[in-house]
Protein backbone atom coordinates (compact mmCIF):
# COMPACT_ATOMS: atom_id res chain seq x y z
CA UNK A 1 0.00 0.00 0.00
CA UNK A 2 1.27 3.46 -0.85
CA UNK A 3 1.64 5.70 2.18
CA UNK A 4 1.64 9.50 2.26
CA UNK A 5 5.31 9.77 3.20
CA UNK A 6 6.88 6.62 1.86
CA UNK A 7 6.48 3.60 -0.37
CA UNK A 8 6.42 0.13 1.08
CA UNK A 9 9.46 -2.10 0.66
CA UNK A 10 7.61 -4.22 -1.90
CA UNK A 11 7.25 -1.27 -4.30
CA UNK A 12 10.78 0.00 -3.81
CA UNK A 13 12.27 -3.40 -4.62
CA UNK A 14 9.83 -4.36 -7.36
CA UNK A 15 9.05 -1.14 -9.16
CA UNK A 16 7.49 -1.90 -12.52
CA UNK A 17 8.91 -0.22 -15.59
CA UNK A 18 6.10 1.67 -17.27
CA UNK A 19 6.22 3.66 -20.49
CA UNK A 20 3.38 6.00 -21.43
CA UNK A 21 3.29 7.03 -25.08
CA UNK A 22 1.30 10.25 -25.06
CA UNK A 23 -1.08 11.45 -27.73
CA UNK A 24 0.80 12.89 -30.62
CA UNK A 25 1.18 16.62 -29.95
CA UNK A 26 -0.44 16.13 -26.55
CA UNK A 27 1.87 18.06 -24.20
CA UNK A 28 2.50 17.35 -20.51
CA UNK A 29 2.55 19.38 -18.30
CA UNK A 30 -0.82 20.48 -19.69
CA UNK A 31 0.31 23.94 -20.81
CA UNK A 32 -2.28 23.86 -23.59
CA UNK A 33 -4.99 22.25 -21.48
CA UNK A 34 -6.51 18.86 -22.20
CA UNK A 35 -7.90 16.17 -19.89
CA UNK A 36 -5.50 13.42 -21.02
CA UNK A 37 -2.49 15.67 -20.58
CA UNK A 38 -3.69 16.70 -17.11
CA UNK A 39 -4.07 13.05 -16.10
CA UNK A 40 -0.57 12.14 -17.29
CA UNK A 41 0.79 15.16 -15.47
CA UNK A 42 -0.90 14.10 -12.23
CA UNK A 43 0.70 10.65 -12.52
CA UNK A 44 4.12 12.25 -12.85
CA UNK A 45 3.51 14.60 -9.92
CA UNK A 46 2.35 11.80 -7.64
CA UNK A 47 5.19 9.53 -8.72
CA UNK A 48 7.57 12.18 -7.41
CA UNK A 49 5.93 11.75 -4.00
CA UNK A 50 5.31 8.01 -3.86
CA UNK A 51 7.97 6.56 -6.23
CA UNK A 52 5.87 3.44 -6.79
CA UNK A 53 6.76 2.89 -10.46
CA UNK A 54 9.68 3.49 -12.79
CA UNK A 55 7.87 5.85 -15.15
CA UNK A 56 8.87 7.13 -18.60
CA UNK A 57 6.64 9.48 -20.61
CA UNK A 58 7.24 9.82 -24.35
CA UNK A 59 5.74 12.82 -26.12
CA UNK A 60 6.23 15.32 -28.93
CA UNK A 61 8.84 18.02 -28.45
CA UNK A 62 7.87 21.31 -26.86
CA UNK A 63 10.49 23.70 -25.51
CA UNK A 64 8.38 25.05 -22.65
CA UNK A 65 7.30 21.59 -21.54
CA UNK A 66 10.87 20.35 -21.66
CA UNK A 67 11.94 23.17 -19.36
CA UNK A 68 9.06 22.54 -16.94
CA UNK A 69 9.79 18.81 -16.70
CA UNK A 70 13.37 19.37 -15.51
CA UNK A 71 12.05 19.44 -11.94
CA UNK A 72 11.03 15.78 -12.12
CA UNK A 73 13.53 13.40 -10.54
CA UNK A 74 11.61 10.12 -10.58
CA UNK A 75 9.85 10.38 -13.94
CA UNK A 76 11.76 10.52 -17.20
CA UNK A 77 10.33 12.66 -20.01
CA UNK A 78 11.41 11.86 -23.56
CA UNK A 79 10.74 14.49 -26.23
CA UNK A 80 10.56 13.43 -29.87
CA UNK A 81 11.06 15.90 -32.68
CA UNK A 82 9.21 15.58 -35.98
CA UNK A 83 11.01 15.52 -39.29
CA UNK A 84 9.35 17.07 -42.33
CA UNK A 85 8.26 13.56 -43.31
CA UNK A 86 6.79 13.02 -39.85
CA UNK A 87 4.70 16.18 -40.05
CA UNK A 88 3.47 15.12 -43.50
CA UNK A 89 2.61 11.68 -42.14
CA UNK A 90 0.52 13.28 -39.37
CA UNK A 91 -1.34 15.52 -41.80
CA UNK A 92 -2.15 12.62 -44.11
CA UNK A 93 -3.38 10.33 -41.36
CA UNK A 94 -4.88 12.95 -39.09
CA UNK A 95 -6.93 14.54 -41.83
CA UNK A 96 -7.83 11.57 -44.02
CA UNK A 97 -7.75 8.49 -41.76
CA UNK A 98 -5.69 6.81 -44.46
CA UNK A 99 -6.78 3.19 -44.95
CA UNK A 100 -3.31 1.98 -45.88
CA UNK A 101 -2.04 3.37 -42.59
CA UNK A 102 -4.77 1.49 -40.74
CA UNK A 103 -3.66 -1.74 -42.40
CA UNK A 104 -0.14 -1.16 -41.19
CA UNK A 105 1.41 -0.39 -44.58
CA UNK A 106 2.41 3.12 -43.58
CA UNK A 107 4.24 3.78 -40.33
CA UNK A 108 3.99 6.78 -38.06
CA UNK A 109 7.37 8.33 -37.43
CA UNK A 110 6.25 9.26 -33.92
CA UNK A 111 5.43 5.68 -33.01
CA UNK A 112 8.49 4.30 -34.79
CA UNK A 113 10.75 6.63 -32.79
CA UNK A 114 8.92 5.68 -29.58
CA UNK A 115 9.52 2.00 -30.17
CA UNK A 116 13.11 2.61 -31.14
CA UNK A 117 13.70 4.52 -27.92
CA UNK A 118 12.10 1.80 -25.79
CA UNK A 119 14.02 -0.97 -27.55
CA UNK A 120 17.34 0.79 -26.97
CA UNK A 121 16.80 2.15 -23.45
CA UNK A 122 14.08 0.06 -21.74
CA UNK A 123 14.09 -3.37 -23.41
CA UNK A 124 12.80 -4.98 -20.20
CA UNK A 125 9.77 -2.71 -19.95
CA UNK A 126 6.86 -4.23 -18.01
CA UNK A 127 3.93 -2.26 -19.43
CA UNK A 128 3.60 0.06 -22.44
CA UNK A 129 0.52 2.29 -22.36
CA UNK A 130 -0.75 4.10 -25.44
CA UNK A 131 -2.88 7.15 -24.85
CA UNK A 132 -4.14 7.36 -28.42
CA UNK A 133 -5.53 4.39 -30.30
CA UNK A 134 -5.32 5.84 -33.81
CA UNK A 135 -1.56 6.16 -33.58
CA UNK A 136 -0.84 2.46 -33.28
CA UNK A 137 -3.46 0.50 -35.18
CA UNK A 138 -1.53 -1.46 -37.77
CA UNK A 139 1.75 -1.75 -35.89
CA UNK A 140 1.76 -5.52 -35.66
CA UNK A 141 5.30 -5.38 -37.02
CA UNK A 142 6.41 -4.10 -33.60
CA UNK A 143 3.99 -6.17 -31.58
CA UNK A 144 6.21 -8.66 -29.79
CA UNK A 145 9.59 -6.99 -29.60
CA UNK A 146 9.21 -6.45 -25.86
CA UNK A 147 8.51 -8.83 -22.98
CA UNK A 148 6.02 -6.42 -21.38
CA UNK A 149 2.29 -6.04 -21.87
CA UNK A 150 0.72 -3.52 -24.25
CA UNK A 151 -2.29 -1.58 -22.99
CA UNK A 152 -4.49 1.10 -24.49
CA UNK A 153 -5.85 3.80 -22.17
CA UNK A 154 -9.26 4.41 -23.72
CA UNK A 155 -10.42 7.97 -22.99
CA UNK A 156 -13.08 8.25 -25.66
CA UNK A 157 -16.33 6.63 -26.54
CA UNK A 158 -15.47 4.58 -29.58
CA UNK A 159 -16.81 1.62 -31.49
CA UNK A 160 -13.69 -0.49 -32.10
CA UNK A 161 -14.08 -2.93 -34.99
CA UNK A 162 -11.18 -5.11 -33.98
CA UNK A 163 -8.44 -5.43 -31.43
CA UNK A 164 -5.16 -5.42 -33.29
CA UNK A 165 -2.84 -6.35 -30.49
CA UNK A 166 -3.68 -4.82 -27.13
CA UNK A 167 -3.16 -7.15 -24.20
CA UNK A 168 -5.29 -4.90 -21.98
CA UNK A 169 -7.77 -2.07 -22.26
CA UNK A 170 -7.82 0.54 -19.50
CA UNK A 171 -11.12 2.40 -19.78
CA UNK A 172 -12.09 5.61 -17.98
CA UNK A 173 -15.62 4.36 -17.26
CA UNK A 174 -17.66 1.18 -17.28
CA UNK A 175 -19.55 2.65 -20.23
CA UNK A 176 -16.29 2.94 -22.16
CA UNK A 177 -15.13 -0.52 -21.08
CA UNK A 178 -18.26 -2.20 -22.44
CA UNK A 179 -17.39 -1.06 -25.97
CA UNK A 180 -14.40 -3.43 -25.98
CA UNK A 181 -16.10 -6.54 -24.64
CA UNK A 182 -16.17 -9.23 -27.30
CA UNK A 183 -12.90 -7.93 -28.77
CA UNK A 184 -10.85 -8.67 -25.68
CA UNK A 185 -11.45 -11.07 -22.77
CA UNK A 186 -13.54 -9.42 -20.07
CA UNK A 187 -10.79 -9.95 -17.49
CA UNK A 188 -8.46 -7.83 -19.61
CA UNK A 189 -10.81 -4.87 -19.96
CA UNK A 190 -10.21 -2.78 -16.84
CA UNK A 191 -11.60 0.50 -15.47
CA UNK A 192 -9.45 3.34 -14.12
CA UNK A 193 -11.60 6.24 -12.96
CA UNK A 194 -10.21 9.70 -13.65
CA UNK A 195 -8.96 11.99 -10.92
CA UNK A 196 -8.09 15.66 -10.54
CA UNK A 197 -6.13 17.96 -8.27
CA UNK A 198 -8.93 18.60 -5.79
CA UNK A 199 -6.97 21.21 -3.85
CA UNK A 200 -7.10 23.49 -6.88
CA UNK A 201 -10.90 23.50 -6.84
CA UNK A 202 -11.24 23.60 -3.07
CA UNK A 203 -9.94 27.16 -3.12
CA UNK A 204 -12.48 29.78 -2.14
CA UNK A 205 -12.75 33.50 -2.89
CA UNK A 206 -13.62 36.06 -0.25
CA UNK A 207 -16.90 37.90 -0.67
CA UNK A 208 -14.99 41.01 -1.79
CA UNK A 209 -13.08 38.99 -4.40
CA UNK A 210 -16.32 37.50 -5.70
CA UNK A 211 -17.92 40.93 -5.93
CA UNK A 212 -14.92 42.35 -7.79
CA UNK A 213 -14.76 39.50 -10.31
CA UNK A 214 -18.49 39.58 -10.94
CA UNK A 215 -18.36 43.36 -11.43
CA UNK A 216 -15.48 43.02 -13.91
CA UNK A 217 -17.70 40.74 -15.99
CA UNK A 218 -20.75 42.98 -15.71
CA UNK A 219 -22.58 40.59 -13.39
CA UNK A 220 -25.04 42.17 -10.94
CA UNK A 221 -25.41 41.03 -7.35
CA UNK A 222 -28.86 39.53 -8.01
CA UNK A 223 -27.89 37.70 -11.23
CA UNK A 224 -28.23 33.91 -11.22
CA UNK A 225 -25.17 32.59 -13.03
CA UNK A 226 -25.18 29.35 -15.02
CA UNK A 227 -21.61 28.22 -15.68
CA UNK A 228 -20.33 26.37 -18.73
CA UNK A 229 -16.65 25.35 -18.78
CA UNK A 230 -15.06 23.73 -21.82
CA UNK A 231 -14.43 23.96 -25.51
CA UNK A 232 -16.97 25.70 -27.71
CA UNK A 233 -17.55 22.86 -30.16
CA UNK A 234 -20.78 21.24 -31.40
CA UNK A 235 -20.54 17.94 -29.48
CA UNK A 236 -20.41 19.82 -26.18
CA UNK A 237 -23.91 21.24 -26.64
CA UNK A 238 -22.95 24.86 -25.95
CA UNK A 239 -25.31 26.30 -28.57
CA UNK A 240 -28.21 24.30 -27.15
CA UNK A 241 -27.39 25.59 -23.66
CA UNK A 242 -27.26 29.16 -24.96
CA UNK A 243 -30.64 28.64 -26.64
CA UNK A 244 -32.06 27.28 -23.37
CA UNK A 245 -30.88 30.38 -21.50
CA UNK A 246 -32.56 32.67 -24.01
CA UNK A 247 -35.83 30.69 -23.64
CA UNK A 248 -36.00 31.59 -19.94
CA UNK A 249 -38.02 34.78 -19.38
CA UNK A 250 -36.12 35.82 -16.24
CA UNK A 251 -33.44 38.17 -17.58
CA UNK A 252 -31.22 37.82 -14.54
CA UNK A 253 -30.56 34.15 -15.34
CA UNK A 254 -27.36 34.46 -17.35
CA UNK A 255 -24.85 32.08 -18.92
CA UNK A 256 -21.16 32.45 -18.09
CA UNK A 257 -19.30 30.74 -20.91
CA UNK A 258 -15.70 29.90 -19.94
CA UNK A 259 -13.66 28.45 -22.79
CA UNK A 260 -12.79 28.77 -26.45
CA UNK A 261 -12.95 26.77 -29.66
CA UNK A 262 -9.75 24.85 -28.89
CA UNK A 263 -7.38 23.86 -26.14
CA UNK A 264 -5.55 26.90 -24.72
CA UNK A 265 -7.47 29.24 -26.97
CA UNK A 266 -8.55 29.07 -30.57
CA UNK A 267 -9.97 31.39 -33.16
CA UNK A 268 -13.50 32.05 -34.28
CA UNK A 269 -15.26 29.18 -36.04
CA UNK A 270 -18.61 28.90 -37.79
CA UNK A 271 -19.94 27.33 -34.61
CA UNK A 272 -18.71 30.06 -32.25
CA UNK A 273 -19.99 32.70 -34.67
CA UNK A 274 -23.42 31.12 -34.39
CA UNK A 275 -23.29 31.29 -30.58
CA UNK A 276 -22.04 34.88 -30.63
CA UNK A 277 -24.81 35.84 -33.06
CA UNK A 278 -27.38 34.39 -30.65
CA UNK A 279 -25.78 36.33 -27.80
CA UNK A 280 -26.05 39.57 -29.77
CA UNK A 281 -29.77 39.00 -30.24
CA UNK A 282 -30.18 38.60 -26.49
CA UNK A 283 -27.96 41.30 -25.10
CA UNK A 284 -26.58 40.62 -21.65
CA UNK A 285 -27.78 37.03 -21.37
CA UNK A 286 -24.49 35.36 -22.33
CA UNK A 287 -21.02 36.33 -21.04
CA UNK A 288 -17.85 35.05 -22.74
CA UNK A 289 -14.49 34.95 -20.98
CA UNK A 290 -12.43 33.15 -23.62
CA UNK A 291 -9.83 30.58 -22.56
CA UNK A 292 -9.02 30.56 -18.85
CA UNK A 293 -5.97 28.76 -17.49
CA UNK A 294 -6.81 25.75 -15.32
CA UNK A 295 -5.12 27.38 -12.34
CA UNK A 296 -7.66 30.22 -12.49
CA UNK A 297 -10.82 28.22 -13.24
CA UNK A 298 -11.89 27.89 -9.62
CA UNK A 299 -12.56 31.64 -9.47
CA UNK A 300 -15.30 31.32 -12.08
CA UNK A 301 -16.84 28.40 -10.22
CA UNK A 302 -16.92 30.58 -7.12
CA UNK A 303 -18.97 33.34 -8.75
CA UNK A 304 -21.52 30.94 -10.30
CA UNK A 305 -24.72 29.45 -8.91
CA UNK A 306 -24.94 26.20 -10.89
CA UNK A 307 -22.91 24.46 -13.59
CA UNK A 308 -24.35 22.82 -16.70
CA UNK A 309 -22.57 20.13 -18.76
CA UNK A 310 -24.79 19.80 -21.84
CA UNK A 311 -22.81 17.18 -23.80
CA UNK A 312 -24.52 15.85 -26.91
CA UNK A 313 -21.94 13.13 -27.51
CA UNK A 314 -21.36 9.98 -25.48
CA UNK A 315 -18.83 11.59 -23.14
CA UNK A 316 -16.58 8.81 -21.85
CA UNK A 317 -15.63 10.53 -18.58
CA UNK A 318 -15.00 14.29 -18.59
CA UNK A 319 -13.13 15.95 -15.74
CA UNK A 320 -15.48 18.94 -15.66
CA UNK A 321 -18.15 17.39 -13.38
CA UNK A 322 -15.49 16.45 -10.80
CA UNK A 323 -14.23 20.04 -10.84
CA UNK A 324 -17.77 21.35 -10.41
CA UNK A 325 -18.60 18.99 -7.55
CA UNK A 326 -15.35 19.83 -5.78
CA UNK A 327 -16.17 23.54 -6.11
CA UNK A 328 -19.54 22.98 -4.46
CA UNK A 329 -21.60 23.78 -7.54
CA UNK A 330 -24.92 21.99 -8.13
CA UNK A 331 -24.76 20.29 -11.53
CA UNK A 332 -27.10 19.76 -14.45
CA UNK A 333 -25.75 17.15 -16.84
CA UNK A 334 -27.04 15.23 -19.83
CA UNK A 335 -27.46 11.44 -19.85
CA UNK A 336 -24.15 11.17 -21.63
CA UNK A 337 -21.99 8.05 -21.66
CA UNK A 338 -19.76 7.50 -18.65
CA UNK A 339 -20.30 10.95 -17.17
CA UNK A 340 -23.21 9.75 -15.05
CA UNK A 341 -20.88 7.22 -13.36
CA UNK A 342 -19.04 10.14 -11.77
CA UNK A 343 -22.01 12.03 -10.34
CA UNK A 344 -24.99 11.03 -8.20
CA UNK A 345 -28.52 12.29 -7.58
CA UNK A 346 -27.51 14.16 -4.43
CA UNK A 347 -25.46 16.70 -6.35
CA UNK A 348 -26.70 16.62 -9.95
CA UNK A 349 -29.82 16.71 -12.10
CA UNK A 350 -29.64 14.46 -15.16
CA UNK A 351 -31.60 15.54 -18.25
CA UNK A 352 -32.29 13.67 -21.46
CA UNK A 353 -30.59 14.72 -24.69
CA UNK A 354 -33.91 14.25 -26.46
CA UNK A 355 -35.46 17.72 -26.76
CA UNK A 356 -32.35 18.99 -25.02
CA UNK A 357 -33.12 22.73 -25.22
CA UNK A 358 -36.50 22.18 -23.58
CA UNK A 359 -35.01 19.88 -20.91
CA UNK A 360 -32.14 22.24 -20.10
CA UNK A 361 -34.56 25.14 -19.79
CA UNK A 362 -36.72 23.19 -17.33
CA UNK A 363 -33.69 21.96 -15.41
CA UNK A 364 -32.21 25.42 -14.96
CA UNK A 365 -35.53 26.92 -13.87
CA UNK A 366 -36.07 24.06 -11.42
CA UNK A 367 -32.57 24.49 -9.97
CA UNK A 368 -33.07 28.21 -9.48
CA UNK A 369 -36.43 27.73 -7.79
CA UNK A 370 -35.24 25.02 -5.40
CA UNK A 371 -32.93 26.66 -2.86
CA UNK A 372 -32.98 23.59 -0.61
CA UNK A 373 -31.79 21.30 -3.42
CA UNK A 374 -28.98 23.68 -4.33
CA UNK A 375 -27.82 23.84 -0.71
CA UNK A 376 -27.85 20.05 -0.44
CA UNK A 377 -26.04 19.60 -3.77
CA UNK A 378 -23.46 22.18 -2.74
CA UNK A 379 -22.78 20.16 0.41
CA UNK A 380 -22.80 16.70 -1.19
CA UNK A 381 -20.74 17.56 -4.28
CA UNK A 382 -17.39 18.04 -2.52
CA UNK A 383 -17.92 14.80 -0.60
CA UNK A 384 -18.58 12.92 -3.83
CA UNK A 385 -15.53 14.52 -5.49
CA UNK A 386 -13.18 13.04 -2.87
CA UNK A 387 -13.57 9.70 -4.65
CA UNK A 388 -11.85 11.20 -7.69
CA UNK A 389 -8.70 12.73 -6.25
CA UNK A 390 -5.45 12.50 -8.22
CA UNK A 391 -3.99 10.56 -5.28
CA UNK A 392 -6.72 7.92 -5.69
CA UNK A 393 -6.09 7.96 -9.45
CA UNK A 394 -2.38 7.29 -8.88
CA UNK A 395 -3.00 4.49 -6.36
CA UNK A 396 -5.46 2.80 -8.69
CA UNK A 397 -3.09 3.23 -11.64
CA UNK A 398 -0.25 1.54 -9.74
CA UNK A 399 -2.59 -1.27 -8.72
CA UNK A 400 -3.61 -1.82 -12.35
CA UNK A 401 0.03 -1.89 -13.43
CA UNK A 402 0.71 -4.59 -10.82
CA UNK A 403 -2.26 -6.57 -12.13
CA UNK A 404 -1.27 -6.24 -15.78
CA UNK A 405 2.42 -6.96 -15.26
CA UNK A 406 1.77 -10.04 -13.14
CA UNK A 407 -0.39 -11.85 -15.69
Amino acid sequence: MIGNQYVGEHYMQNRKKVVIIAQRYGITPAIFGGAVESLIGSLAENNEIHHAIDLTIIQSYNAKARELTKKFKDTKFVFLRDSILGKLDFRIFGQRKNEEFMKGHIFSEYIYKSYRYIKKNIPDVDVIIFEEDSQIIGYKKFQRQFPGKVAYHSHLHEKPKKNVYYDYIIAVSEFCRREWLGLIPESRALVLLNGINLSRFKKRLSQDEKTQLRASLGIASDDFIVLYCGRLIPIKGVLELAMAITEIPEKNIRLLCVGSSGFSGGGETDYTEHIHALALKHTGRIIFTGYINNEELYKYHQISDIQVIPSLCEDAAPLVPIEGMCSGLPLIVTDSGGMIEYIDDACALVVSRDEIVKNLTKGIMRAKADDAWRRKASHEGPLRAEKFSEEAFYRNFVSLIETIASK
